[in-house]
């Protein structure tokens, strides 16, 4: 960019893509921790620079050459710019004047599979120097030679990365001629494009090096003359990952985390760790503070609360469902998951309604400079997903669906169990303007399971049957606005209805049936603003309104009054509810930085939930504070209060009672946070968590309406507490390895009443250690593996039993301490292996659970009158083979 000095003639430039695409060269090597080494899809575009503002100078005082006045330049997720730094200066006033223009500027940010990430890059103002006088023109001599016209021919081509076609912006690209040994070099833009003019014909040598891929060297035909004639006729080359960049890392813009602890888990880390068949939601029960959770089943013990205590978002909006049946996979694609944070606890106001910790998911879009197939198949499942650019990648158009084959699968090994799940999602996103941003998704899945055979454990030989199934199935609408350089508006909405049918059926007992279903729906809009780097606020409100209904069949105990029964023979009851209940909850977090690297995360949440006959108010505070003593030392701590409102079936009569309060949990913890090395760093947390007013089944007689009693099914006196540390090692994804150790001492108690005090809760493991690494071997082999070690379940033993001839039924005495189940241990193994071809890539995988198949026992069984006892048994070996094509 030139500028005249005292002058601000020149038109500003709105497009300096070649520029950027060169200068990202230089960027992508700066030292910033925030960045990492790949290149963007695309480039960042200047909507409006600022001229520099000189003082007046008379001619005289002008240079005699251009002054070229070289800086770098953050251009942050918002399109501002931050942060700017000489890298080349020439002396004031230039330096001042062009670093006070360029915060001034305004871009439309670089992207990164479809989202907006941060970029240093490399940015020159040039001040031009006195003009000089104008030379004079020597007439031509009769006698002199003829100047030989300079040669006229063109030469145009695309670079690409070979296998995934991703344009690589900023290449450098050389053409020698081996006539001459004469060299030429351009830089391909932010579309992979490069153009050679002025070129002799014939046959020319060209070479790609960068210490990203492998070199290329190729013998080209240059004879076109006219430039687009020659882009018509452009080849691409195909860059095959090499050097440094076949371990290379992509890590997006690192923000300010927003809270005291949250593990941000994006890209190979999700998809290629062991034991969860490259399913990204699944990684969790590997990080600290998660209890490992029976069968393989997706609910999660956090820092010791209860299991729905731990809430699920997906786009920002709660999800009821987010795993499969069985320790299945997750309901969404493992290539449109862009990111998982975890919050254990304190987690930020813009999230809420549970008491415990946070695990929030969000998609994306596959890249946008080309359409897109991936088709997945293993030994369980197949999968597809498409999608389409629309308009240059203005917007773009994405199809997944998936389902599992089970039931070819499991009639080899039993004809009493049938497993079936499926799931698809359908994006589109477009870009109204670089301000405004829309989105639409639909999303949605369908699980079966059915047992037919099933021998009865009381000894009459008779046998059950049940079924199960439930689903969900939702649509999402958001808009994202750029209001300027420091404020931003989002809004998004969501419509969600989910469904849960049980039936079971036992030979010479009644059905027992529970059919429940329903929708919600969410409106959340708030507004961000980020005046500088270190101020940041967000004020949203959040509207939630629920409508569930349930048709149940089920036992329930003997009606007041009514004599026992001289045999066990439950009476089984019909009876319709109806659960309307709605919310409201406005919210406002900030980020301050009082003093340089202490900064302060407060927040406030009001929820107002109707359930009942009653509106429940619930105030959640939140601080979280963060202290980056230095560069590699950060201490950290947070104190939170959270409520959950109970469950609508617990708040509905003629089963629920209204009066339930909401669960209230106060939460705290206090840490650091050290970074040993580059790529490198360990936590470690102290925590503690206070549980007040938590749902349990209660058998209580009550005092009802006038001078009636009535049974209570459900209370609220229930209370729990945890206390423990954590400790994370991690190695981020670079290099030839990465992966984490955590481990976790915790002791989780409930409290069992006046008689009996405190004691340990049933999903308590004193110990939890997790390692999980992965080997980037070379040639595109990686090998991972996953090893868990748990303490056992506490439970209480059964040491006897007496009989009771009034039910005809063996009555089990437990031991009066209690006991653990053996030591849990696991170790879960992958392999991937890539080949890549020029527009497509050919994967292959195994992924193997339990190895060494040992046998961990989850609950015990006995037999009918309770004489013998077997240990029940969690997931075996089980291994699964697969293969994908990529293009």
């Amino acid at each position: 960019m030139y500028v005249w000095l005292g002058e601000n003639a020149l038109s500003r430039v709105r497009t300096v893509r070649a520029l950027l695409a060169a200068a990202l060269l230089i960027g992508a090597t700066t030292p910033e921790p925030a960045l990492a080494a790949q290149l963007p899809d695309e480039l960042p575009e200047a909507v409006s620079i600022p001229d520099p503002i000189l003082p007046s100078l008379p001619p005289s005082a002008r240079p005699e050459h251009d002054l070229v006045v070289s800086l770098e330049i953050l251009i942050a997720v918002d399109g501002s710019v931050p942060e700017a730094r000489l890298r080349a200066g020439v002396g004031e006033p230039y330096d001042s004047a062009a670093l006070t223009a360029i915060t001034q500027a305004r871009f439309v940010p670089a992207k990164l599979d479809g989202a907006a990430v941060a970029v240093w890059i490399g940015f020159d103002f040039t001040f031009a120097g006195r003009p000089h006088r104008r030379p004079r023109i020597v007439p031509d001599r009769a006698d002199r030679r003829d100047i030989e016209p300079a040669p006229g021919f063109v030469f145009a081509g695309a670079v690409v990365e070979k296998g995934t076609r991703t344009p690589q912006a900023g290449i450098p690209v050389n053409l020698r001629d081996p006539r001459t040994g004469r060299t030429w070099e351009a830089l391909t833009d932010s579309a992979g494009d490069f153009v050679f003019y002025g070129l002799p014909a014939g046959q020319l040598t060209l070479d790609i090096f960068t210490g990203g891929f492998a070199p290329l060297r190729k013998t080209v035909r240059v004879s076109a003359q006219d430039p687009a004639l020659a882009q018509a006729d452009a080849d691409r080359y195909y860059l095959a990952p090499g050097g440094l960049s076949a371990y290379r890392t992509v890590v997006k813009e690192r923000r300010p985390k927003q809270a005291a602890t949250v593990i941000d888990l994006s890209e190979e880390e999700l998809t290629k760790v062991a034991g969860t068949f490259g399913d990204p939601t699944r990684v969790v029960a590997s990080l600290p503070g998660v209890a490992r959770s029976p069968f393989g089943l997706g609910y999660y013990v956090v820092r010791g609360a209860q299991l729905d205590n731990t809430g699920f978002f997906i786009d920002g909006h709660p999800a009821i469902f987010l795993y499969h049946l069985l320790g299945g996979p997750g309901v969404i694609n493992p290539e449109l998951v862009g990111s998982l944070s975890f919050y254990p606890g304190g987690y930020p106001a813009r999230y809420g309604a549970y008491a415990g910790g946070i695990i929030a998911v969000e998609t994306k879009d596959p890249p946008r400079d080309r359409w897109h197939l991936d088709v997945d198949l293993n030994l369980f499942q197949a999968g597809f997903l498409f999608s389409v650019p629309i308009e240059d990648g203005r917007g773009i158009v994405t199809v997944s669906l998936r389902r599992s084959y089970y039931e070819l699968i499991l009639p080899l090994v039993t004809d009493q169990i049938t497993l079936a799940f499926t799931d698809y999602m359908v994006r589109a996103s477009w870009d109204f303007t670089p301000q405004i941003r829309g989105r639409v998704v639909f999303l949605g899945a369908e699980d079966s399971l059915a047992t037919s055979g099933v021998e009865s454990s009381d000894g009459s030989g008779g046998t059950s049957s049940s079924d199960i199934s439930l689903g969900f199935h939702r649509i999402n609408l958001a808009l994202d606005v750029d209001l300027d350089r420091e404020l931003t508006w989002s809004t998004s909405a969501v419509w969600e209805f989910d469904h849960t049918d049980n039936s079971r059926v036992a030979q010479g007992d009644d059905t027992i049936k529970a059919g429940i279903s329903g929708w919600f729906a969410q409106l959340r809009s708030y507004l961000g603003w980020r005046p500088d780097k270190r101020f940041a606020a967000e004020a949203g409100l959040e509207l939630t309104y629920l409508s569930y209904g349930a048709d149940l069949q089920i036992p329930i105990g003997t009606p007041l009054g009514d004599p026992r029964p001289p045999i066990f023979d439950p009476q089984v009851v019909t009876a319709s509810i109806d659960t309307p209940s709605w919310g409201v909850a406005p919210y406002m977090t900030g980020d301050l930085e009082v003093a340089p690297g202490l900064r302060l995360l407060p927040g406030l949440r009001l929820n107002l939930w109707k359930y009942g006959d009653r509106v429940q108010p619930a105030l959640d505070p939140k601080l979280a504070v963060r202290w980056a003593v230095d560069d590699r030392w950060t201490l950290k701590g947070m104190v939170a209060l959270a409520h959950q409102p109970p469950n609508g079936f617990l708040t509905t009569k003629p089963f629920g009672d209204p009066a339930l309060p909401p669960a209230e949990s106060v939460q705290g913890s206090l840490g650091f946070e050290w970074i040993p090395a580059e790529g490198w760093s360990l936590s470690v947390e102290g925590f503690g968590q206070y549980l007040t007013d938590l749902p349990q089944t209660s058998n209580a007689i009550v005092a009802g309406d006038g001078e009636e009693v009535e049974r209570s099914y459900f209370d609220t006196s229930l209370r729990g507490r945890a206390f423990g540390a954590e400790v994370l090692l991690r190695k981020e994804l670079s290099g030839r390895h990465y992966g984490w150790l955590s481990y976790t001492i915790s002791r989780a108690e409930r409290w069992r009443g006046d008689g009996r005090g405190w004691g340990t809760y049933e999903l308590d493991q004193t110990h939890i250690l997790n390692l999980a690494w992965t080997f980037r071997l070379g040639r595109e082999w990686s090998l991972g593996a996953r090893f868990q070690l748990t303490s056992g379940n506490p439970y209480f033993p059964i040491i006897g039993s007496r009989y009771d001839a009034d039910t005809d039924r063996y009555v089990p005495l437990y031991a009066a301490e209690a006991s653990r189940l053996a030591l849990y241990h696991r170790l879960d193994v992958r392999l991937d292996k890539t080949w890549r071809f020029e527009d497509w890539m050919f994967q292959f995988y195994i992924d193997i659970q339990n190895v060494y198949n040992a046998g961990n026992p989850e609950s015990p069984r006995y037999s009918y009158d309770y004489a013998i006892k077997t240990d029940g048994i969690s997931l075996p070996f089980f291994p699964t083979l697969g293969f994908r094509a990529v293009f």
